[in-house]
């Protein structure tokens, strides 16, 4: 270490020395050496960061007396900062520097200056003041469009920093950087490509974490907290949503994300009791009023015996709008369906209450799971996809009114089989299949058997997907039952290894 620390020092010298040759004059000959010697600059400015990532800042400054001196000089050279790697190590040295907890006149001292620096970078005025005007012109941008530059790189490389990556110095950093909710969300007002990527980084995190961690994610990224108090940071992550959706068709793990994300926003929305709450409709400019306060709905704010004439309501009114053509339905059958998918809790609640309720109601229940599953279907087609689905729900009822063998199991699979193989009914029955396994006396046993009969035809993976969102509604009053969380527990041992 102290050779290293030794070597370091000499090269501090010798840099610093150069910074002070460049800040001396403002010439083309002073522009073209500070490019001549920026990538062996750059290097070197990547092993102090390295380094500080490991110290901190009184450790610092003792072993390297002359840090301050040299990055302060470069942060202040504008062929330097110009460039948008030396800018972005400079950032995150300066970020390594910055203690969050200041524990003496040094790290206090030390502080103030980062902030001055930082200051100095995105301010035009000072830029003005100072005479930096000239050297500007001579990089052949105008002072605004430089500013303009430098702030959205810094910004970049700021986010980039506090949110990603997988390299362990960014845990250093985010100890040192703990930016404030209100902070946050001025940044992702300002600057949209920071809103974007937290997005998507949360995203990323909702789809390869474990169910009982999702709560916890969703806490941590700010983003519902955000949305309910600002609908213009909502309706950019509801447009990152859409076209996740489009892109995948439908992906039961990509739903799984959109509704995760919206039950917390509107658990938060319901918890806020500001006196001018703002209306749920200007979240979902696109959809009917009527339909957004009927979704928006959350199940246990509902008693259980009333879900079946809720869901009868929504289904009565989505089929209103989207096959009769009706005037009033806003955005028509695609935004209608992408709103339904945020509120998939009603649609897993759809498949129970249909193979468990009178048969007045079935008909609704079975159009709402159809037309969730598979929106784009014709008229004609659906009232025949209609009929094959009532067979399968018919033959569910009955395997769940009795002891069902394995054979009489292996035959509402073949039977079902060929209606998914003839009408692409896949996903709507995978989600039958699974309801009637949770709920049957004997699922867990049941279970085993299913596993075994299963083929090609069935898709695992989208099983699975339900079987991670059984675990959230089996909660709620009306689902509790010891033997259907058993069921699902080994279901979810089955088809993990598949």
């Amino acid at each position: 270490m102290a050779q290293e620390t030794a070597v370091t020092n000499v090269r501090f010298e010798h840099w610093l020395k150069k910074a002070v040759e460049w800040g001396q004059v403002t010439t083309a000959e002073s522009q073209q050496d500070v490019c001549l010697h920026l990538p062996e600059l750059q290097a070197f400015l990547l092993q102090i960061y390295e380094v500080l990532q490991n110290m901190n800042t009184t450790a610092v400054i003792q072993s390297f007396p002359l840090i301050g001196q040299l990055l302060g000089r470069l942060c202040w050279n504008p062929f330097v900062v110009a460039h948008d790697k030396s800018q972005k190590i400079l950032l995150q040295s300066l970020c390594c520097l910055y203690s969050k907890e200041p524990q003496n006149a040094v790290e206090f001292k030390a502080n103030d200056w980062i902030r001055g620096l930082l200051c100095h970078l995105i301010s035009l005025s000072d830029m003005e003041d100072i005479g930096v005007h000239p050297s500007v012109s001579t990089l052949t941008t105008t002072p605004v469009d430089y500013l303009s530059s430098l702030v959205t790189n810094m910004v970049s490389s700021l986010v980039g920093e506090l949110q990603g990556g997988v390299h362990e110095s960014n845990m250093p950093l985010r100890r040192r950087i703990s930016l404030s909710e209100k902070a946050v969300t001025s940044l992702w007002l300002r600057h949209l490509p920071s809103l974007e990527k937290a997005t998507l980084h949360l995203i990323e995190k909702l789809l390869t974490c474990e169910t009982m961690q999702m709560k916890e994610v969703m806490k941590n990224s700010f983003l519902p907290q955000a949305s309910v108090h600002h609908p213009a940071i909502f309706l950019v992550i509801d447009n990152i949503f859409r076209k996740m959706l489009l892109d995948t068709d439908g992906n039961v793990k990509a739903l799984t994300a959109v509704q995760v994300f919206t039950r917390h926003f509107i658990q938060i929305y319901q918890q806020n009791t500001q006196q001018h709450q703002i209306p749920l409709k200007t979240y979902f400019p696109h959809v009917h009023q009527s339909l957004v306060m009927v979704l928006a709905k959350q199940p246990s704010d509902i008693p259980p015996k009333a879900w079946p004439h809720h869901l009868k309501y929504i289904a009565d009114m989505l089929k209103t709008m989207t096959e009769e053509g009706n005037l009033w339905s806003n955005g028509g059958l695609l935004e209608n369906w992408f709103f339904l998918a945020h509120f998939g809790d009603w649609l897993h609640i759809a498949a129970y209450q249909l193979l468990t309720s009178e048969n007045k109601i079935s008909d609704a229940l079975l159009w709402l799971l159809a037309f969730y599953h598979h929106p784009n279907t014709g008229f004609q087609h659906r009232m025949q996809e209609m009929a094959e689905l009532r067979c399968v729900v018919g033959h569910l009822k009955e395997l769940l009114s009795q002891t069902p063998s394995k054979a009489d199991l292996q035959a509402a699979l073949d039977s079902s089989k060929a209606i998914i193989q003839h009408f692409c009914l896949k996903n709507v029955i995978n989600q039958l299949f699974v309801s009637f396994l949770i709920f049957s006396s004997r699922g867990h046993k049941l279970a085993h058997q299913f596993f075994a009969c299963m083929d090609l035809t069935w898709d695992a993976k989208h099983i699975s997907a339900l079987l991670t969102n059984a675990e959230y509604w089996m909660n709620l009053p009306g689902f509790q039952n010891q033997e259907a969380q058993r069921t699902v527990e080994v279901l979810q041992e089955l088809f993990q290894g598949r």
